[in-house]
Parts: structure tokens; sequence; C-alpha cells
């Protein structure tokens, strides 16, 4: 979730809308504005922010004619089948073979080393790893109720695994 969404005031008639795990997100923020992943205040204040993202994005808005949902879980799943979704929003097929060479060279990696003027967009050391698993676990709940509290149309936009406390879509 970038800071210059965070008024919600964007209106366009075609949106690409990608989001992700609220729980991971949350995490991301808190981990990203170095701020502690174990303040209730602040994990609400992000949940909160996330949930009137998501419901105004997902559910709510009636200005957009022309909306593609992708996630992030299904993009690490199936890069492929989720990317088509972008390019025929905009109108072209996608050649599958040449997608399929371009992203074996786009790596996590990759990313990190061109991302590399700011540190906190690729983090890939098990440590951090351990911390998400970490506060998903802890506090994967409190976020789940922050995020859908007046808004549980959200929840057919989310993976039903969160009930299970997988943490992850």
């Amino acid at each position: 979730m970038h800071t210059r969404y965070l008024g919600l005031d964007v209106n366009r008639r075609s949106v690409i809308c990608l989001y992700r795990n609220p729980i991971e997100t949350v995490f991301l923020q808190l981990n990203y504005h170095q701020q502690p992943q174990n303040c209730l205040d602040q994990i609400a204040y992000w949940s909160d922010l996330y949930g009137k993202h998501l419901s105004k994005w997902l559910y709510e808005e009636k200005f957009t004619s022309h909306k593609t949902i992708v996630t992030y879980e299904r993009l690490k799943k199936d890069l492929t089948s989720e990317f088509e979704k972008v390019t025929l929003h905009f109108g072209h097929l996608l050649n599958r073979d040449e997608f399929k060479k371009g992203a074996k060279r786009v790596t996590l990696n990759e990313v990190k080393r061109k991302t590399e003027h700011d540190s906190q967009v690729v983090q890939l050391q098990e440590e951090y790893a351990s911390k998400r698993r970490l506060f998903t676990e802890k506090h994967g709940d409190y976020v789940w109720e922050i995020i859908t509290n007046g808004r549980t149309h959200l929840e057919q936009f989310i993976n039903t695994k969160r009930k299970k406390k997988l943490g992850t879509n």
C-alpha cells in the first residue's frame, strides 16, 4: 500500500487492482515504516487503513468501468496466467512463451539489486521471514478482525485459508 493512496480519493475508469494478504500487508507496512510489530495501536491503524483501501477498490467504488483484479498470491502461484489478465486489460494477448523467457530473468535478487536505493523494498533474509511468520501467528486474528470490522463483504475477496490460520492465500 503506497502512502500516496492513503486519502482514498483516486478515481479512475480503468483500474488494475493488485492486492495481497492483509496480514502480510500490515506486517510489511510496519516493517517498512520501522514501527514496532507488537504495538496494537499501529497494527490497528494499518489494518483499518488497508481494510478501507480494499473495501473501496474491491467492493464500494462504482466509477470504474473496466477493472482487473490481481493478487500477489496468485502471481506467485501462476505468474503467467495472472499477468495475462493485465495484458488483456490493455487489449493485448500475452505471448506465453516469450513471457516465460522474460520471467526467468526477473528474480527477487534482481528486483533487490534494482531497488538497492531502498533496502526496505525486498527482504530476503530468513530472519525477516521468521518475523513475518511470528507476526502472523501472534497478530493474524487481530488484523483480520480490524480489516473486516464493518466490512464483512471483504471476506469474499480473501481466500478462506485465512480462517485456517495459515496467514497466506
